[in-house]
């Protein structure tokens, strides 16, 4: 079966809208994204990710097999299944996206999900107030870390192109600033040394 698709697996935060939307406008794929996008609606937090159930996205596995697609995905979006990547190699090839800021990365993500306006990218310069507790830190934390385990397990079975968010030449920030209630301690930390030295 030909790979006529695309899979950039990564993780929360890491600019990869922006990359998968720059392949499409080389006329690579449709306008598909973030076609595992709803998984987070169902398994929203690392409790639930646990349950391990990923016959929800079967239809989109098969709807892939049609056509020419560019598309994202994050491991906890079919809950860490080395199963479904098996099913996606068979039309996909992969290629691999991270930020090396880990620290962050975390407290992007944190702010990002906790405080809604969510379609509000660039123009004015909003501030929102980010008003979390520990514990939901060092579990969103901890999704991240996963994610990231997963794409070294990924990695090591169907090899591809490693792209680092920080070497990209161009960068265009959001224009979104944080106040956050407390300064959160990084208690889950992950080494994104390991993922630079796999392209090596």
């Amino acid at each position: 079966m030909a790979k006529n698709n695309i899979c950039l697996l990564c993780n929360y935060r890491v600019g990869s809208t922006n990359t998968v939307k720059g392949l499409q406008a080389q006329g690579y794929g449709n306008n598909r994204w973030e076609v595992f996008g709803d998984a987070r609606k169902i398994y929203p937090t690392a409790d639930n990710i646990n349950q391990g159930h990923s016959s929800h996205i079967q239809p989109i596995v098969e709807s892939l097999k049609q056509g020419r697609n560019v598309y994202k995905l994050m491991g906890d979006q079919i809950n860490f299944d080395m199963n479904v990547i098996e099913q996606l190699a068979e039309t996909s090839r992969f290629a691999y996206l991270f930020r090396e800021d880990f620290e962050a990365q975390v407290k992007s993500w944190v702010a990002w999900l906790t405080t809604g306006d969510h379609n509000h990218h660039y123009g004015e310069n909003r501030n929102y107030n980010v008003d979390v507790t520990q514990e939901f830190f060092d579990a969103q934390a901890d999704v991240l870390k996963r994610n990231y385990e997963f794409l070294e397990e990924v990695f090591k079975k169907y090899p591809g192109d490693i792209l680092c968010l920080e070497n990209f030449p161009t960068k265009r920030p959001y224009n979104r600033s944080y106040t956050w209630s407390f300064e959160p301690a990084m208690n889950v930390t992950y080494d994104t040394n390991k993922l630079k030295s796999l392209s090596q």
